[in-house]
């Protein structure tokens, strides 16, 4: 089917709803099923017209937000900065603004209110604009900025230390063996993870269920269930949620001589909250950077010449 030629007439509305078809197929991955276009059609339009009605597009379905992922994204690296904001529970971008301040989130936030939580960047406009806005909320830090965090404080106490190491000794003449290097102390927490997962899986080989475990060794059911379904203690050490050991930590590396790490667990203090919150509460950031990625790809597709009106458009609509 041709919906133009030089020889027929077409009615205003139905071209109109042709090319609404093929600007969705266009902006939405799933368009082109839910809008099927024939690879014959012809559409006389320009450019303008298809990214106009591109932004007439209809918005998705507004559904309740429980949990509100928020992070930056650079429209100009270093010199023009947005923010979009992701619903946790269907993935889904759910909005976008100009800018990375408290102020813009925390007027998005009183149009849309929720009562659970904020899963967020560390940045100190959004933490402070989720406050005034939603007082209510449990804020959550993202975890892959703590960890990044971390990792360049840790090399820069490496950095500063490089001056100290040493050259390796030459290998001895003679074949005098080296002496053997003796392993550091277990840790006492480490100590204690490894009798309880010793005993809890002993008492269970018995014929103990869980109550009854947790009973005899004093210990939650949550706690009896997470030492039965770890194979090793090192399971246990490397996936548990320690959001407890946090204040403990940052003491103890506060009056370090470490000043790169020293400086890090300073700066958790100002975000204390949201950060205890990352490492209590099982909410990941995975799908909020997930649609950034996406969003980046979509820029690119662009030639990151969209304003904020079309690229919103589509990424709202790309999910």
């Amino acid at each position: 089917m041709r919906l133009w030629s030089n020889y027929c007439r077409i009615s205003h509305f139905y071209l109109s709803t042709r090319l609404s078809r093929v600007a969705a197929s266009w902006c939405c991955p799933r368009g082109s099923r839910r809008f099927p276009v024939s690879v014959g059609d012809r559409v006389a339009a320009g450019r303008d017209t298809l990214l106009r009605l591109v932004k007439a597009l209809p918005e998705p379905p507004k559904t309740p937000i429980t949990v509100l992922g928020v992070d930056d994204f650079a429209f100009r690296r270093g010199r023009h900065y947005g923010t979009v904001l992701i619903d946790m529970d269907s993935h889904r971008p759910v909005g976008m603004f100009d800018g990375r301040d408290g102020d813009s989130l925390a007027e998005w936030l009183r149009q849309h209110p929720r009562d659970r939580g904020d899963c967020r960047d560390r940045a100190g406009g959004y933490g402070e604009g989720a406050r005034c806005a939603a007082p209510q909320a449990v804020q959550v830090a993202d975890r892959f900025h703590l960890w990044q965090n971390l990792g360049q404080a840790v090399e820069k106490t490496i950095n500063a230390y490089r001056s100290l190491l040493v050259s390796a000794a030459p290998p001895p003449e003679d074949d005098t063996m080296p002496a053997e290097v003796q392993p550091l102390p277990e840790k006492k927490i480490v100590t204690r993870l490894r009798e309880h997962h010793t005993a809890v899986h002993q008492l269970a080989a018995q014929g103990l269920n869980k109550s009854a475990i947790g009973r005899k060794l004093g210990l939650h059911q949550a706690t009896v269930r997470k030492y039965l379904n770890a194979v090793s203690v090192a399971e246990l050490a490397m996936t548990g949620r320690h959001g407890d050991r946090l204040e403990m930590w940052i003491t103890t590396v506060e009056v370090d001589t470490l000043t790169p790490l020293a400086g890090f667990a300073r700066h958790l203090r100002r975000d204390f909250d949201a950060v205890r919150n990352r490492l209590t509460l099982p909410h990941s950031s995975g799908a909020v950077e997930g649609n950034i990625n996406r969003l980046k790809m979509i820029k690119r597709q662009m030639f990151g010449r969209a304003g904020l009106d079309l690229l919103r458009k589509r990424v709202v609509l790309a999910h």
